[in-house]
């Protein structure tokens, strides 16, 4: 039997004088603890509980994806001009350790991206009513509970989705402009298993598609789950399936999950050679297939991957 999704709406958020007729038993409680003035632990443990329940219900996905990752090769201190080391690249690490990386949303570059942060915001601005201001903020504390890894589905709208594995030249080529530090990044290609979907007393990760052609209610009217997943269609090349972490604990802004299988990284066409040559050495022996992409000299117009190792 199909394991139903539980549901958590924006604007159950915001039932503090329907209380007879609230549905989440759960944020009841958390609601009457707002109401008493205690929004500190109390209010956020009942929210606690009916989230992760939320999160929970999601059914797992059973088989396995060929799922991209674009990123640049930033490493940590270099913000503070320090010399960039390849020991201390995020991506690099990610890639020698078999490793995901998360990220908080408030970080996104987008700040249309989730949708619910801007939701959140400009209700919160807006509100005049202080209980209601109360209740915004506890949707921004629930959402600093999520992390989310972006990945690229390439042939998710292909009819050939089930026949064919997917390739780095089915990807958008927008997505090294975009998300690859304007082709001086990488794209990693990753094997995302069903064992990678952690269900535990901690945390619990999904893998969840985003949803191009569902608009966002300003009344609050969806899911609190999919408010993490709608953008506009005008995002629809990039193809996006996401890796959703909702944690019980503190995280850091960024957390890396370990266990992922890597079968490919792509250079991008005018990586530094510093990069280059840190990669070469890194992947030389190991499993992980390396391509560095280059333009189609019959075309320049196209990119193509050329195998190094």
């Amino acid at each position: 039997m199909k394991q139903r999704v539980k549901k958590l709406l924006l604007k159950d958020f915001l039932e503090i004088r329907e209380l007879d007729s609230c549905v989440h038993h759960g944020l009841e409680m958390a609601l009457e603890n707002v109401m008493d003035e205690n929004i500190g632990a109390s209010a956020l443990y009942h929210l606690d509980n009916l989230c992760n329940d939320v999160f929970q219900s999601i059914p797992k996905v059973t088989d396995e994806r060929t799922l991209f990752r674009f990123t640049g090769l930033t490493a940590a201190g270099e913000k503070n001009g320090e010399k960039w080391d390849g020991e201390k690249c995020y991506a690099f690490n990610d890639i020698k350790n078999g490793r995901l990386s998360f990220g908080a949303p408030k970080l996104f570059n987008d700040p249309m991206d989730p949708l619910i942060r801007v939701w959140a915001k400009s209700r919160l601005k807006h509100s005049d009513d202080f209980d209601d201001k109360k209740l915004y903020q506890l949707i921004n504390d629930t959402l600093d509970k999520i992390r989310i890894s972006c990945l690229i589905d390439p042939l998710r709208f292909s009819v050939m989705q089930k026949f064919k594995t997917p390739t780095i030249a089915d990807c958008n080529q927008l997505m090294w402009a975009h998300y690859a530090d304007s082709h001086r990044g990488i794209c990693i290609q990753y094997r995302v298993k069903p064992d990678n979907l952690v269900d535990d007393n901690n945390k619990i990760v999904r893998l969840l598609e985003v949803n191009y052609d569902k608009g966002f209610p300003v009344d609050g009217n969806i899911p609190l789950v999919d408010s993490l997943c709608v953008k506009g269609d005008y995002w629809k090349y990039e193809k996006e399936t996401r890796l959703i972490m909702y944690s019980r604990k503190e995280l850091n802004d960024y957390y890396s999950q370990d266990g992922y299988e890597i079968e490919a990284v792509y250079m991008g066409c005018i990586i530094e050679h510093e990069k280059r040559d840190y990669l070469k050495k890194m992947l030389k022996g190991t499993a992980i297939k390396l391509f560095q992409m280059a333009f189609n000299e019959g075309n320049i117009a196209k990119l193509e991957a050329h195998q190094i190792y």
